[in-house]
């Protein structure tokens, strides 16, 4: 990917120590924008600015650090990769300094430094208590072996050491998962004379490209790129990371809000339930109990949530969870997305974690299952996620894309992951879990035993009911692998519309006198050879006659072909149509061609005969025709019946 390096530093802190000015001595910029944030000298929703060096970019959102507006705190947070905790040097740590470095973490951050800001307003020993009391604050946590630098705005030369540390940062960009699909919460919707809808927000995953169709979600509805601006540039393509405005082509403002998200069609689905993982505060007092609603926070949106933690046991402060919520609206969010949990009333933080799975059953809260399951997603680990996924599947299966997007991992990177997995591929992009499928195959081979038994006359069974015997969810494309898999292991024999154990013998089965009569309606048949008797010469409408008869045709001993023109059933016995493929292999070899005519002549026999048989070689394709002539097609001896 050719195009600069690139971080997105998150500038957090408590209210009034210094964020703003700082983002504007660093930049030149000025991230307030709304009259009431001039006016009031605080920032009431994130600012943005951004530092372009020869190494590369660095973007800055500058959050909101008063109480009153931590939501909008949060949704500037969404999509930072390092974090820049403002700490002023005459004030030290205060509630909001705590509150959002929690955040920080909740969201996945793991790098970033700390500034003393407003150094310039205390000496160095007051600067020297500060920095001690960052060092007890800080550790134990993700921040614990962080830079932490004094700077004053009005200090050109701490500005300029605080520049370096960043693009120093440069070198080592954070890794951005990339599922090939695109993700963009929406910070902000705007109308712009001449180009009409305008939509803004950092870009999480994917790429967005001019002319690409989107999906506004949870909304559902489509629009179209008209235009890409990052950093007021018009560009062709924006890549993760980035700050985007995006001009969407014939789509009113009221069709699209800030909390919604950009996403390529079919990424996501919308949902009103999520299963997450939950690290809870220490300090929470009361515990959240089962059921109660608070407002989980993701990318840009907010929504009550109630709030169902599984298990037996209430989790103790401080304690990792798994838990489901259950929003009172549809969303639409990727799994492994970063979220925070706040209360209704008193609104305070309770925890945060991130997305397990985006489109859950309703859980009980007793439910060990759901419990082990959702631990086993948590993990981390690849091989364990996707066996887990798509053992939740059953017999249903799960395709690559569908993997792909519950795991918001591209397909390549899936596929490498797949070798440590007990995973069976039933066709080039259908999973499997082997315990599901090795239950299939034992279930399979057991029905039809079990046909076998209460039908040892018949050849074998109708491949309709068979699968009807399956387990529900079976579908076409795991049935057939099914029947192929089960074939090539030697375990079953099929042919066509029935299926069988590869070593039963139907005639075997019969007594004496059955085969008796059995091998008398063979020999009739195999005596007429190419000019056979009519089948009720043979029959002599005798009900077990018939019975055994289609016992032969089943095995394929006796092979009914059908006459057009008479509209009636003559009966070959194989040895006579493979004595009838041998001669034609030796008077037409390679692609010479015969006639109809040429070949009745070979084989002795009358065009009554001769012309069902080649119409039956031909839907065998062991011959093929061309006009009024055929050719032998090589390779092929399917001389099977037809059921």
């Amino acid at each position: 990917m050719d195009r600069p390096a690139h971080i997105t530093v998150g500038v957090l802190g408590h209210v009034d120590h210094g964020k703003t000015s700082l983002v504007r001595a660093l930049t030149g910029m000025e991230t307030d924008r709304l009259r009431e944030e001039k006016e009031r000298g605080l920032s009431i929703v994130p600012g943005f600015a951004f530092l372009e060096s020869e190494r590369g970019v660095i973007d800055f959102i500058d959050v909101p650090g008063h109480e009153d507006f931590i939501r909008m705190m949060i949704s500037g947070a969404t999509g930072i990769d390092f974090l820049l905790l403002a700490v002023a040097a005459n004030e030290g740590i205060k509630p909001q300094t705590e509150e959002h470095f929690n955040i920080a973490g909740f969201l996945g951050l793991v790098k970033g430094l700390v500034v003393i800001t407003k150094s310039d307003l205390v000496d160095d020993a007051g600067c020297d208590r500060v920095r001690d009391e960052i060092s007890s604050f800080t550790a134990g946590t993700f921040m614990e072996a962080a830079p932490v630098i004094a700077v004053s705005v009005n200090d050109a030369r701490s500005l300029n050491n605080l520049r370096v540390l960043l693009e120093k940062q440069l070198h080592n960009p954070a890794a951005r998962a990339d599922s090939g699909q695109c993700y963009l919460p929406l910070d902000r919707v705007f109308t712009m004379s001449g180009f009409g809808t305008v939509a803004t927000g950092t870009l999480r995953y994917g790429t967005l490209a001019n002319g690409q169709e989107v999906e506004i979600m949870p909304r559902g509805s489509r629009a179209r790129i008209r235009q890409l601006q990052v950093h007021n540039k018009v560009e062709e393509i924006a890549y993760p990371g980035q700050r985007v405005a995006v001009n969407l082509r014939n789509i009113d403002r009221e069709q699209v809000a800030r909390g919604d998200a950009l996403a390529s069609p079919g990424y996501l689905e919308p949902t009103r339930l999520l299963d997450v993982e939950l690290q809870l505060l220490e300090r929470v007092r009361p515990q959240p109990r089962y059921g109660e609603m608070a407002r989980v926070l993701f990318g840009t949106c907010e929504e009550p949530a109630a709030l169902r933690i599984l298990g037996e046991r209430q989790p103790k402060p401080g304690s990792l969870c798994v838990a489901q919520l259950a929003c009172r609206r549809d969303v639409a969010v990727p799994v492994g997305e970063h979220f925070i949990l706040r209360s209704m009333s008193p609104v305070t933080t309770i925890g945060g974690g991130r997305i397990l799975d985006n489109s859950p059953a309703k859980h009980r809260r007793s439910d060990n299952s759901a419990v082990s399951r959702l631990a086993n997603l948590a993990s981390g680990d690849t091989a364990e996620v996707v066996d887990e996924l798509i053992r939740a599947t059953g017999v249903r299966g799960m395709d690559m894309a569908e993997l792909s997007r519950s795991m918001n991992l591209a397909a390549d990177d899936l596929l490498q992951g797949l070798d440590k997995t007990e995973v069976v591929f039933a066709g080039p992009q259908r999973l499997l879990s082997r315990s599901a499928f090795d239950s299939l195959c034992e279930q399979a081979l057991a029905g039809v035993g079990r046909f076998h038994e209460a039908n040892p006359g018949r050849q074998g069974q109708p491949l309709t009911e068979f699968r009807s015997g399956l387990e529900a969810g079976v579908d076409e494309p795991v049935f057939r692998f099914l029947v192929e898999h089960l074939v090539d292991q030697g375990l079953l024999q099929t042919d066509k519309s029935i299926i069988r154990l590869r070593d039963f013998d139907p005639l075997g089965a019969l007594n004496p006198q059955e085969k008796k009569i059995a091998e008398d309606i063979a020999s009739a048949f195999a005596a007429g050879g190419l000019k056979p008797p009519e089948p009720g010469e043979v029959l002599q409408g005798n009900p077990q006659r018939k019975r055994l008869y289609r016992l032969l045709a089943d095995t394929g001993e006796l092979v009914p072909v059908h006459n057009r023109d008479t509209n009636r059933v003559l009966v070959f016995h194989r040895r006579s149509i493979e004595g009838m493929v041998t001669m034609l292999e030796q008077a037409y070899p390679g692609s010479t061609a015969f006639s109809v005519a040429d070949a009745r002549k070979l084989v002795d026999t009358s065009r009554k005969y001769a012309i069902p048989l080649l119409e039956y070689l031909d839907s065998r394709r062991v011959t093929i025709r061309i006009g009024d002539k055929r050719k032998l097609n090589p390779g092929n001896k399917n001389l099977g019946s037809e059921q």
